[in-house]
C-alpha cells in the first residue's frame, strides 16, 4: 500500500473511533510528549521527587543530610546541573547554579531554568505570580499551594553570579 494511503486511512480509522477512545488516545500521547521532555532535563525527574515530598508527614525529612550552620542541612537528594544543595529547618530546599560571569548570562540562565522548571512538570503545574515576579525574579506558585517556588538571579560575590532555585513547603 502507498504511504498516503496508509495515513488516508489512519484518519479515516480515528475519525470513526468513539470519542472516549480518542480521549484515551489523546491522553496517552500527552503524557508521553511530557515524559519524553521531562527526560531530556538533567534535573527533571529528581525536581519531582522533591516537589512530591510536599505532601508526605516527613516533608524534607527523608532526603536531609547532615548539618551544617544553625538549621541548614546537606541533602541526600542534590539536583543535577546544580550546585550547594541545600535543606534550612525542613521546609527550605534550595540549590545554586554554577557561577556565570555577567549580569545577562545570569538573565539567560534564569529564563532558561524557569522554562526547564515549567517544561518538567508540563502547562498548569506552576502557576506564576505577575505581582511578585520580575526580570530577575520568578516566582512560581503550585495550584493547590503545596509549594512556592522562587528562581532568581544574583550577584554572589563581585563579579559572580548566580541562579537560586528554592522550593518553599506551604503547609
Amino acid at each position: 500500500m502507498q504511504p498516503h494511503r496508509l495515513i488516508e486511512n489512519a484518519q479515516l480509522d480515528f475519525a470513526l473511533m468513539p470519542s472516549r477512545s480518542k480521549n484515551w488516545i489523546f491522553l496517552a500521547a500527552v503524557v508521553a510528549a511530557f515524559s519524553a521532555q521531562a527526560q531530556e532535563l538533567p534535573f527533571c525527574a529528581d525536581l519531582q521527587h522533591i516537589v512530591r515530598l510536599a505532601g508526605t508527614p516527613d516533608k524534607f525529612g527523608s532526603i536531609s543530610g547532615t548539618v551544617r550552620q544553625g538549621s541548614f542541612h546537606e541533602t541526600l537528594r542534590p539536583l543535577p546541573s546544580w550546585k550547594d544543595c541545600t535543606i534550612y529547618a525542613d521546609k527550605t530546599y534550595a540549590c545554586d547554579s554554577d557561577d556565570i560571569t555577567t549580569a545577562h548570562g545570569g538573565e539567560q540562565q534564569l529564563n532558561r531554568a524557569v522554562y526547564e522548571v515549567h517544561a518538567c512538570f508540563g502547562e498548569g503545574w506552576w502557576i506564576t505570580d505577575p505581582v511578585r515576579t520580575s526580570q530577575l525574579y520568578v516566582v512560581l506558585h503550585h495550584p493547590i499551594g503545596l509549594v512556592t517556588m522562587t528562581i532568581s538571579t544574583d550577584e554572589d560575590r563581585p563579579g559572580i553570579h548566580v541562579v537560586r532555585l528554592i522550593m518553599f513547603l506551604r503547609n
